[in-house]
């Protein structure tokens, strides 16, 4: 354990596992941990925690899923530069596309919660690249469109 985040309205132990492949960071809802010891034990991963940003770490999970960050581009209206700017600080590039539009690449956890906020805007807000992700939103629309036939 190293440092604990509330997100969500919850709160999430971040630490630091080397026991799973691969070695690295991993958050537990501190609400649903049991069995709880305390032990005189050295932490591993310092060198991995002294250099992580919790502020940043958690701008590139959707709902604390986690995943390997990868760089997503988000093609959005005018009126999502303010939503960009709340979900991903005021340091993300942002810059000018046709017309009214506006694009950005960050770094995000891909996820099915990641997809589902995307999709919640109602078309104002699309991921252009990579393609790999971009199937993903696709998959996505038709199993939702199927849903609904």
């Amino acid at each position: 354990p190293w440092q604990l985040a509330w997100e969500n309205g919850c709160y999430y132990l971040i630490a630091y596992q080397d026991e799973k492949s691969p070695a690295g960071i991993r958050h537990y809802r501190v609400d649903k941990m049991k069995n709880i010891t305390i032990t005189d034990l050295p932490r591993d991963g310092a060198e991995t925690m002294e250099h992580l940003d919790l502020t940043i770490y958690t701008r590139r999970l959707f709902g604390m899923f986690g995943g390997e960050p990868i760089r997503v581009t988000l093609e959005g209206d005018d009126d999502m530069i303010n939503v960009l700017i709340d979900r991903f600080g005021d340091e993300i590039p942002l810059s000018r596309k046709d017309g009214d539009r506006v694009e950005t690449r960050v770094d995000v956890a891909v996820s099915p919660q990641f997809l589902g906020w995307v999709a919640s805007f109602g078309g104002k807000l699309t991921v252009t690249s990579p393609p790999s992700v971009k199937e993903q939103m696709r998959t996505l629309a038709r199993k939702l469109s199927e849903q609904y036939e």
